[in-house]
């Protein structure tokens, strides 16, 4: 199960997840998931040269209790490479709690109704005063909130 959780985060960091340890599937069957491969092996050629290959990035993200991923705000490939990320995290690590900085703590109670299908999406970004508090494209955010949701079990 998912968990999405308000937080308070330093810098420019868009995602604390929590890595909460349950026994791993193979690494390689979690990349094969949807274009999470591609996703990741596009940013590891533009940003991460360090890592032979996608597996050997998600191996040393896997290991970690607590992975923060930054972005640049208003740059849709970004977002698309941190869903990937979570996308395989979770394969990895189905508890997988993920934290978000554009939602402060008050507002933890609506994500909990979203998760639980008691709040549209609209809903969400309205009563978050999403857009008056962040600002930035929902498209953007939304699609590791809906992959959350998807992973929510009540």
């Amino acid at each position: 199960m998912i968990r999405l959780q308000a937080a308070w985060v330093l810098g420019s960091c868009l995602l604390g997840l929590a890595l909460l340890g349950l026994p791993m599937p193979a690494r390689a069957d979690c990349l094969k998931a949807g274009v999470a491969e591609e996703q990741i092996q596009a940013l590891i050629r533009s940003q991460l040269p360090q890592y032979s290959s996608p597996s050997a990035f998600i191996d040393a993200l896997s290991k970690a209790n607590v992975v923060y991923l930054g972005e640049t705000h208003d740059c849709p490939e970004d977002h698309k490479a941190q869903l990937a990320i979570i996308q395989t995290l979770h394969c990895l690590h189905p508890t997988l709690a993920i934290g978000l900085e554009m939602f402060q703590r008050p507002y933890q109670p609506l994500l909990d109704q979203y998760l639980a299908g008691k709040l549209t999406e609209a809903e969400l970004e309205d009563k978050s005063q999403y857009q008056k508090r962040w600002g930035f494209p929902w498209e953007f955010y939304a699609p590791i909130l809906r992959f959350a949701k998807e992973k929510t079990f009540p």
